[in-house]
């Protein structure tokens, strides 16, 4: 056998329950901040299934795991920001665990309250963001100090719009989070001559 592969007792094991509880309940409270400003600031109902962020959660740290078995020399390593986030944002992207409660279901009443310019639809792309770059700063803060980070609202809109129409493997969304990552740090990306 070669020395860089892993064998069955080198595994990493799946997360236990208290990990999952643990991440749920994080990302739970930072979905229930979110919703309370947007709600605060759009006078509006918007709120999350509990079952479905479970599933989330589920989802992503199975991602991680994986992630870990296949391409991790060293099994203890842990996940970094920029993987989290991005499987975080694949899988709130796919299952849309935030929504507005009490929002119109027949279609007159819909009508009676449609307004073009609504970027409702695109609240769990921009959850998924919003907690990725909050993911991002709590890392990156434990090495130097750093403010809340946000993308210029014309990254933010073409992000969001990715997100939304356009089919992004998780290793787009690593690569995307590295750069954001990278500029938490200082770290330039562009040369200017």
């Amino acid at each position: 056998m070669a020395s860089d592969e892993i064998t069955v007792e080198q595994t990493p094991p799946r997360f236990s329950e208290a990990d999952i509880i643990s991440r749920f309940e994080f990302i739970s409270d930072q979905c229930n901040e979110f919703a309370k400003a947007y709600n605060k600031r759009h006078d509006s109902n918007l709120t999350f299934d509990p079952l479905i962020m479970l599933n989330v959660v589920h989802s992503t740290l199975d991602d991680i795991w994986r992630y870990k078995v296949f391409h991790l020399k060293n099994p203890s390593k842990k996940s970094n920001c920029v993987k989290r986030s991005a499987y975080f944002t694949k899988w709130i992207v796919r299952f849309k665990p935030l929504y507005f409660a009490h929002r119109p279901l027949s279609s007159n009443n819909f009508k009676e309250t449609f307004n073009a310019k609504d970027s409702s639809l695109l609240i769990n792309e921009a959850f998924a963001i919003h907690y990725s770059l909050s993911t991002i700063r709590a890392e990156v803060v434990r090495e130097e100090p750093v403010g809340r980070l946000m993308p210029t609202a014309i990254a933010l809109a073409s992000f969001i719009y990715d997100l939304r129409y356009r089919l992004m493997s998780e290793d787009a969304l690593m690569a995307i989070y590295q750069i954001y990552y990278d500029q938490a740090r200082g770290i330039k990306i562009l040369k200017q001559n």
